[in-house]
C-alpha cells in the first residue's frame, strides 16, 4: 500500500496534466490530496493544515496494474475519497458518510516502487497500492463511469512506446506458465502462491498454469499445444526447464511463426537460474533480494529483446541451449551433485570441493571457430539479422483456439494418439493454491505419454560441416588433457557465478573456456573462488586457463567415460559440435528506463 515518504523524488513541473481531482483521507478526514494523472505517472500532493505541500509521484514503468471495483475488497492504510467539496475542503456531508455506502466506486493503482538502500548498495522492490473512492454521485454508475475513465487513461499511458507496445497483447492473450515443483529445494509452488500470483492478478494478466510432472513433460506440451493462444511462455524453474521448452519450440514444424509470435520468460525457482541472472544483468537489474519477485515484474512490466541460441550437433541428435555447454570439472559438480540435491545450492560447493582434490582429466581435442573467420556465411545463417517482434499474428492459424486444442505436427505426433484429460492444480496430491488467477485463467498439469526419442527436430539450418566431416584449416585445433573445457554465451552459469563477463545476450558470440590439465589445485581453487564477481580469468592468457572468443565448436572426447552436459542437462558422451545462431528467439527482460528511488529499509 501507498505510504508517503519523504524520500521520495518530486515532480516535474513541465509533465502534462490529464486528470486531476481531490481525495480526503478517511482517518484524518481534514487531510487532502491532489491526485494527478500525467504522461509520466501518478503525483500525489498532500496538503497540511499549515499550508504546506508535500509532492511525490510514482512512475508510469513502475505501474503494473489498475482495476475498479464496485465494493472495497480488501484494506488499504490509506484510502483517499473523492467527494463533494467547497474551496478545497470537504463538506459535511462527505465527511457524514467516510465509510462508504453502495453508490461508491473504488479504483486501484498497484505499483512497485524501486527503493535503494542509504547505507548498502542494494535495491528492492516494495508494493503500494493506491485505492481511490468516487463518490461525487448519488449513482453507482455515475461513479463508475468517473472511476473507469482514469483507469482506461492509465492503461493507455502504460501502453504508450516501443518497449511497452507486448503489454497489449497480454490483455488479450495471457501467459502459458510452465511450473516444475521439484526445481531447487522444491519450493516452486510457494514461491508462485505467495510472489507470481499476486504480480499476475496485480496486472490482471490472464495465465494458464499448468504443473510438469516429470522430464520432457514441458518439452511435450510445448511441441503439441498450439501456441498461438497464448502471448508468452514463462517458466517458472530452472535452466533445465527452459531448455524442455525451447527444444520443445524445435521440434515443431511451425517453429519459425512460433518465435516470431511468442515471447519467452523465465523466473528463476531452480538451483542455478544462471539465465534468470544473466538477463537481469544485462538489464543493469538486481536479482539479489527476491529474484523471483524482481523476474515476475518483468514478465508484466518489462521489454522483449532478441537472445542468441547455440545449436547442438550430436552423433544421433540435434538440440538447442541457451546457457551454456560443458565438459569436465563443471559438468562433473553440475550432474553429480544431483545425489544430494536435498541440500539444496550448497550442493555444488560440496561437489567441487571433492574434485578439487581428485581433480579427474580427460583427454581428447577441441576445435573451434576464431570470431574473426571471415568466410563465415552469415547470409545462410536463419537469423544473422535482429528478428522484429511481431505484435500481430501472422502464422495464418486463427488466433482463437479451444485451449484442449493439440496442434498435429507432421513426422512427430501420430494423429490418433489422444491427449489424456487435465489433472486439476486442485487434485487429492496437490497443494490448494492460496491465489486464484483472474477470470478465464486456468490450472492445470498434463500426462506424459509421448517418446521423444523419435522427434524430428527442425530449426535454421547449420552452415557448418556435419560432426562427421573433416574440419576446414580456419579451424583452431588443441589436443591434450583437460581440466574442463565449457562454451558459454551467457554472462553467469547460476546466480552467483559469474563466469562470461564479456556475454550479451544478442552478440553472436561463444566464449570458449578451455582449462588444461597442467592447472595445479590452487590455481583451479583460485579459480573457483572468484568465479563470484567475474575475476576468475587471468589477465594475461597463459597455457592452462584460456578464454577464445568463437563462433563454433568441436568436443571430441578420446576417453569412454566422462560427462557432457548442455544447459545442465546430461546428453549422451562423445563427439559434439555447436554454432552459435544469433537473436533466434524474444525473451521477456526488466525495463531498462524504470526510475530509482531512495528510501530506507525498516
Amino acid at each position: 500500500m501507498y505510504q508517503p515518504n519523504s524520500d521520495l523524488e518530486e515532480i516535474n513541473n513541465t509533465d502534462r496534466i490529464i486528470l486531476q481531482e481531490n481525495f480526503y483521507v478517511n482517518e484524518r478526514n481534514k487531510s487532502a490530496f491532489n491526485v494527478k494523472l500525467t504522461d509520466q505517472g501518478v503525483i500525489l500532493t498532500k496538503e497540511y493544515k499549515d499550508g504546506k505541500q508535500k509532492v511525490h509521484s510514482i512512475p508510469l514503468q513502475q505501474i503494473i496494474g489498475v482495476c475498479c471495483w464496485k465494493t472495497k475488497p480488501f484494506m488499504t492504510s490509506i484510502t483517499c475519497l473523492c467527494g463533494n467539496s467547497f474551496n478545497g475542503k470537504p463538506s459535511e456531508d462527505s465527511k457524514s458518510k467516510l465509510k462508504g455506502n453502495a453508490n461508491d466506486a473504488y479504483l486501484y493503482i498497484h505499483a512497485y516502487i524501486i527503493k535503494t538502500s542509504r547505507s548498502h548498495n542494494r535495491t528492492r522492490k516494495e508494493r503500494n497500492t493506491i485505492a481511490l473512492r468516487f463518490r461525487s454521485f448519488d449513482k453507482y454508475d455515475q461513479n463508475a463511469e468517473e472511476a473507469n475513465k482514469w483507469k482506461n487513461c492509465l492503461l493507455s499511458l502504460m501502453n504508450v512506446g516501443d518497449d511497452n507496445l507486448f503489454r497489449m497483447h497480454l490483455y488479450m492473450k495471457g501467459y502459458l506458465i510452465l511450473l516444475n515443483p521439484k526445481s531447487g529445494n522444491g519450493k516452486a509452488r510457494e514461491i508462485f502462491n505467495k510472489i507470481i500470483a499476486p504480480v499476475l492478478n496485480d496486472a490482471n494478466i490472464q495465465y494458464d498454469l499448468h504443473i510438469t510432472k516429470g522430464p520432457n513433460y514441458a518439452r511435450n506440451f510445448v511441441r503439441t499445444k498450439i501456441l498461438y493462444q497464448w502471448s508468452a511462455v514463462i517458466v517458472v524453474g530452472g535452466d533445465g526447464l527452459f531448455y524442455e521448452v525451447i527444444n520443445g519450440v524445435f521440434e515443431r514444424h511451425d517453429w519459425e511463426n512460433v518465435v516470431n509470435c511468442v515471447r519467452f520468460g523465465i523466473i528463476p525457482a531452480g538451483s542455478g537460474n544462471g539465465l534468470a541472472k544473466t538477463i537481469s544483468h544485462c538489464s543493469g537489474e538486481q536479482l539479489d533480494e527476491t529474484p523471483a519477485l524482481t523476474s515476475a515484474i518483468s514478465m508484466v512490466n518489462g521489454s522483449v529483446t532478441p537472445m542468441d541460441l547455440v545449436r547442438i550437433e550430436t552423433n544421433d541428435r540435434i538440440m538447442y541451449s541457451s546457457l551454456a555447454c560443458g565438459w569436465g570439472f563443471i559438468s562433473d559438480v553440475d550432474i553429480l551433485s544431483e545425489k544430494i540435491r536435498a541440500v539444496g545450492y550448497t550442493r555444488f560447493t560440496i561437489w567441487s570441493l571433492k574434485n578439487i582434490v581428485t581433480l579427474p582429466k580427460y583427454n581428447g581435442r577441441v576445435c573451434y571457430l576464431p570470431l574473426n573467420y571471415k568466410e563465415y556465411n552469415e547470409v545462410n545463417v536463419f537469423t544473422s539479422t535482429k528478428r522484429k517482434i511481431s505484435n500481430s499474428n501472422e502464422t495464418g492459424f486463427d488466433s482463437e483456439f479451444d485451449a484442449s486444442d493439440s496442434l498435429n505436427l507432421e513426422h512427430s505426433i501420430e494423429q490418433n494418439n489422444p491427449r489424456g484429460r487435465l489433472d486439476s492444480w486442485f487434485s487429492a496430491n496437490s497443494k490448494k493454491t492460496t491465489y486464484l488467477s483472474v477470470s478465464d485463467s486456468r490450472y492445470e498439469s498434463i500426462n506424459n505419454e509421448s517418446n521423444i526419442n523419435n522427434v524430428c527436430m527442425y530449426g535454421p539450418p547449420s552452415s557448418l560441416p556435419s560432426l562427421i566431416s573433416p574440419i576446414s584449416h580456419d579451424w583452431k585445433v588443441i589436443e591434450d588433457d583437460f581440466v574442463m573445457v565449457h562454451a558459454v554465451y551467457q554472462t553467469h552459469l547460476s546466480s552467483d557465478c559469474f563466469f562470461s563477463p564479456a556475454s550479451k545476450l544478442q552478440d553472436g558470440i561463444i566464449w570458449l573456456l578451455i582449462m588444461r590439465g597442467g592447472i595445479s589445485r590452487s590455481e583451479l581453487t583460485s579459480f573457483l573462488i572468484n568465479m563470484s564477481n567475474g575475476t576468475h580469468l587471468p589477465k594475461i592468457q597463459n597455457n592452462n586457463v584460456q578464454m577464445i572468443p568463437c563462433r563454433a565448436f568441436r568436443i571430441e572426447p578420446h576417453d569412454t567415460k566422462g560427462i557432457i552436459t548442455v544447459d545442465g542437462e546430461k546428453i549422451n558422451y562423445g563427439p559434439l559440435q555447436g554454432e552459435i545462431i544469433p537473436s533466434l528467439i524474444n525473451v521477456i527482460v526488466p525495463n531498462k528506463n524504470i526510475p530509482e528511488e531512495k528510501a530506507i529499509f525498516t
